[in-house]
């Protein structure tokens, strides 16, 4: 039996960061608009987009999380995007996440690119708890754009398939591909990716996370807090 509805983790976090993002005065620098999206540039065949994806909240891990003492580290990686014959190929590595245990027994890891190309800094913290949580987050790194799971095709899919994470270091290796053409047909936009950003959530459930820290209806903390970021960038 699952723990937590995984349904909220994709629809609820994409619903929130609409909100979040529209009840802001000031767009953070960095964010693409709605609008910057749709003119954008198609992308190139061949080309390769890769984010390096930092850890986010690493106190989290190194002082608050239960196992810290663990060889684990803090969630770091790369993801990698490549266009071959109209197809997106994703590639994710991540090292240093919670892996599944009797404390995290999903060993999740929600995973998404976002629709805006700004990680947070510090400086989300805006109630000053020391964590950035995920609803701080949103002004920066902006609506869900395309879950990270293995129904990539499918951007409404009910039931995401997140990676989890295994062994002591807290590894996983996701693949994934889906066609250009229907990924932007179910966007309605470019995908854009050198303006977009990937981000990484979930640390074990058993952490003790202030009461401040906010998160989506009916699901915990723990999973929804954003470990890892990183702005994607066109290579070649």
């Amino acid at each position: 039996m699952r723990a937590f509805p995984l349904l909220l983790v994709t629809t609820t976090l994409g619903i929130a960061g609409v909100t979040a993002c529209s009840d802001q005065t000031d767009t953070p620098t960095g964010t693409t608009t709605a609008a910057e999206s749709r003119s954008a540039a198609p992308l190139r065949e061949g080309a390769l987009y890769v984010a390096e994806l930092h850890p986010l909240n690493p106190r989290v891990q190194q002082t608050l999380d239960p196992d810290r003492r663990t060889p684990r580290g803090v969630a770091q990686g790369k993801a990698y995007f490549r266009v071959e014959g109209g197809m997106l190929h994703a590639v994710v590595d991540v090292r240093g996440a919670e892996p599944a245990d009797a404390a995290f027994p999903e060993g999740l890891h929600p995973q998404h690119i976002h629709e805006a190309s700004r990680c947070p800094t510090q400086s989300a913290d805006v109630n000053g708890d020391g964590i950035v949580d995920v609803i701080e987050g949103l002004p920066f790194y902006g609506p869900i754009m395309i879950p990270l799971d293995a129904n990539l095709a499918d951007t409404s899919s009910q039931v995401p398939t997140f990676p989890l994470a295994t062994g002591s270091r807290g590894t996983y290796h996701f693949t994934a591909e889906a066609p250009v053409a229907a990924l932007e047909a179910a966007l309605g936009h470019a995908l854009n990716l050198p303006s977009r950003h990937v981000v990484i959530h979930g640390v074990d459930l058993a952490t003790p996370l202030p009461a401040t820290v906010q998160t989506l209806p009916g699901v915990p903390a723990q999973l929804t807090l954003p470990i890892a970021c990183g702005e994607l960038h066109e290579v070649r």
